[in-house]
């Protein structure tokens, strides 16, 4: 702060007049002079607390990271995790490597270093599109998988007549991303690097302030876009969270009550195939219960936007909620290896050979022989 403002009734006034007479043609220090008190501050946390959510992302990458690609080596390479659910298990794997990989650098990035956006335009608008087409692929992946394991439970008949279907999982995978991108572009369309301030205070000069310049959704900038804004995240919050997360919860109602009947029907022990299923279903209903609580947040901090008028709560909203929603987007993607390793002991065994092979021995072959089935899950 100059201390020719320090006293002034309006400091932003003042600064915006004093700035340019202090530091002339260095548009940098200039800009500097202004944006550190009348603009959001560069960094978004103060240090502390910046450093402990620096190190909690750092955690979650590395973990995420090496959980997702041994799931998927797992998932390809080993003889007891070569089944039809591995592939939908390892879309999931695939989701999180890429939300890992691009979206959270960007987020740590932009905690330490809001302003000004140091990358190209386009860049922008590519971080909005695999941010929304991942979460999109996790969700599908998840809602079909627990259409198969209904139909697998509750009508093995049904299943029969459609196996060529089944046969082309990797077309289905395929059609959950392209689905995706396609849902995702609007978002993408609709977010862009622009100038907060298009003038320097006070002027109408039309030069932008350059350090103003931000990756945020264009609504930001253009407030005629607030319809459009309010259709693009209530279809989201709909389309990809409340209408999968609704099916899910009746489909597995209705496979827990076929499970209770043949129970009922046939008491002793469990054949190999219903124990199969079981643990299946199992891992589903730990990756469905914690995928959704961690993104609950995230689209209730979107929709919140819209129906919140105190600038007080609003503001809090921002701050914190904002940072509370993001983490556990994040925290989403090293669900699904945790998932697997509490849900399923055949996954355990084919984990440890994985590591061993990999990690230790450094080679792919020779897997122990194990008394599992190569069918089991």
């Amino acid at each position: 702060m100059l201390k020719a403002c320090m006293n002034a009734t309006n400091q932003c006034e003042c600064l915006a007049i004093e700035c340019p007479i202090v530091y002339g043609n260095l548009e940098e220090q200039k800009e500097a002079c202004y944006m550190e008190s009348c603009f959001i501050t560069k960094r978004a946390l103060v240090d502390p607390t910046l450093y402990k959510v620096t190190a909690l992302y750092l955690v979650i990458f590395l973990v995420g990271v090496i959980g997702n690609i041994t799931t998927c080596l797992v998932m390809k390479k080993h003889p007891l995790m070569k089944t039809h659910a591995s592939m939908y298990l390892m879309n999931l794997a695939v989701s999180d490597l890429v939300t890992l990989f691009v979206g959270l650098p960007f987020e740590v990035l932009m905690n330490w270093h809001q302003y000004p956006w140091p990358f190209p335009d386009y860049v922008c608008n590519l971080k909005a599109l695999i941010a929304e087409t991942t979460s999109s692929v996790s969700i599908l992946t998840i809602l079909i998988f627990a259409i198969e394991r209904y139909v697998a439970v509750c009508h093995p008949l049904f299943l029969m007549k459609v196996q060529p279907f089944k046969r082309n999982i990797r077309t289905i995978i395929g059609f959950t991303w392209v689905f995706s991108v396609l849902c995702a572009m609007p978002f993408a369309i609709h977010h862009r690097a622009d100038y907060i301030i298009k003038s320097w205070p006070g002027t109408d000069n039309g030069i932008p302030v350059t350090s103003s310049k931000l990756c945020m959704v264009a609504v930001v900038f253009d407030q005629k876009l607030m319809p459009t804004f309010k259709v693009l995240f209530h279809f989201s919050a709909i389309a990809f969270f409340a209408i999968p997360l609704l099916t899910i919860l009746i489909l597995y109602a209705r496979i827990a009550c076929k499970v209770s009947s043949n129970r009922t029907i046939q008491p002793g022990e469990l054949d190999i195939t219903e124990e199969l299923q079981m643990r299946i279903n199992a891992i589903l209903c730990a990756i469905v219960s914690a995928f959704f609580i961690c993104y609950l947040p995230f689209q209730c901090q979107r929709l919140l936007f819209f129906y919140l008028d105190n600038e007080v709560i609003l503001q809090w909203v921002n701050q914190y909620f904002y940072f509370i929603s993001g983490f556990l987007f994040y925290l989403a993607t090293i669900i699904n290896p945790i998932a697997y390793n509490l849900a399923s002991s055949r996954f355990r065994r084919a984990f440890k050979d994985i590591i061993y092979e990999y990690y230790w021995r450094g080679n792919s072959n020779g897997y122990p022989r194990s008394s599992f089935s190569k069918y089991s899950l």
